[in-house]
């Protein structure tokens, strides 16, 4: 995890990136006290000299077995080669399948930023053009274990 923030080009397999996600999981699990279950890896395929890149890992966790809370995410490693690297977990919560939103609003999720030296204070983040509404149960983590690229 050595200067994970350092946007200096390197080309890595899907194995390596995974392992990476996996880190970072671990850490966030560790952050929130509670245990996550990897579902699902996208991993882009590399491509030399494209400005970006980017991958992610599906999770889920329950956060109350007698209320049915589950906790679903998304982490996030994105970077713009030699200018900056983005790391964070977006959140959303669910009761008995249904989504909890919070200010009541479909497009808010909870986001959690991964600092320099650990995760960050969660915050609240509104998405665009039905980026979270699409997500109004948790069939996307229904899967676990899974991987895409």
């Amino acid at each position: 995890m050595n200067d994970i923030f350092n946007p200096k080009r390197q080309h890595k397999s899907i194995i390596e990136w995974q392992a990476s996600l996996d880190k970072f999981l671990d850490e966030l699990s560790k952050h929130l006290g509670m245990p996550l279950k990897k579902c699902s890896y996208f991993i882009e395929e590399q491509f030399e000299g494209e400005a970006s890149y980017g991958c992610n890992v599906d999770f889920k966790g329950v956060l109350s077995k007698p209320l049915q809370i589950e906790l679903c995410g998304i982490l996030c490693f994105t970077v713009n080669w030699d200018e900056r690297v983005n790391i964070g977990a977006f959140l959303l919560y669910y009761q008995e399948g249904l989504r909890l939103t919070p200010n009541a609003d479909d497009e808010s999720v909870v986001y959690i930023p991964r600092e320099l030296d650990a995760w960050g204070k969660a915050s609240i983040q509104i998405g665009e053009g039905d980026e979270w509404s699409q997500y109004d149960t948790p069939e996307r983590w229904k899967k676990i274990g899974g991987s895409t690229s």
